[in-house]
């Protein structure tokens, strides 16, 4: 089993391997804020980053707004995740509805191991029409 500083170290061979150099330190911030600790909420998660409240909170939106990290994740995802050379990859897409609480997934997956989560949409909606307009997107 991985312990934490396994995963760390691997999730900084990764930032060097495949973000640029400028955008490093947002990267491990977003990794600290979101993936090593509950969420709890955007802002809480954000407060973790600094001693300041208002920097930390800062500091986490400047993170989700930036256009350019979907993109890098789902490069590291494709190129260490996903074998070279395969030829018959599946994409899925799968919602579910709990209450007014829906939420839509696309995975993907290779021969027959587990689906990895490529994107993810939330709406309060009465119809699909958002899940569908952002994954047009």
């Amino acid at each position: 089993m991985p312990t934490l500083a396994k995963v760390h170290s691997l999730v900084q061979s990764l930032a060097r391997e495949y973000v640029p150099p400028k955008l490093q330190p947002r990267f491990m911030s977003g990794i600290q804020a979101f993936s090593l600790q509950e969420l709890r909420s955007v802002n809480a998660n954000g407060r973790s980053l600094a001693d300041k409240r208002k920097t930390g909170e800062a500091r986490v939106y400047r993170l989700l707004r930036d256009s350019r990290f979907p993109h890098i994740v789902l490069r590291i995802i494709m190129k260490q995740f996903v074998p070279a050379g395969t030829s018959f990859i599946h994409l899925a897409l799968d919602h579910t509805q709990i209450g007014s609480f829906k939420v839509a997934v696309i995975t993907l997956s290779y021969g027959r191991g587990r689906s990895l989560p490529i994107w993810c949409q939330v709406c309060s909606d009465e119809t699909m029409v958002e899940l569908m307009e952002a994954l047009g997107l």
